[in-house]
């Protein structure tokens, strides 16, 4: 029973920590592109974020990322 517990929170911290780095991902490229950001190609699918859009979407997903980390750890430590 102890090494199930072993492997499951050993799976727990892995998943937090993909979750903690795909959340850091995004607000780098989002304050990357809020920086400096790049001529776009007219043809591009994509939605054009303007430098106040893409620095209120880092200000909401940015303290996201601890919390998410965290209440993960906390669930499957228990």
């Amino acid at each position: 029973m102890k090494q199930q517990f072993r492997f499951g929170r050993w799976l727990a911290s892995i998943g937090s920590a993909a979750v903690t780095l795909i959340v850091a991902a995004l607000a780098y490229g989002i304050v990357a592109e809020t920086v400096a950001p790049e001529k776009r190609d007219p043809d591009s699918w994509g939605p054009a974020l303007s430098p106040f859009t893409a620095s209120c979407v880092q200000r909401l997903t940015t303290p996201v990322a601890p919390v998410v980390t965290f209440r993960q750890w906390t669930a499957h430590a228990q």
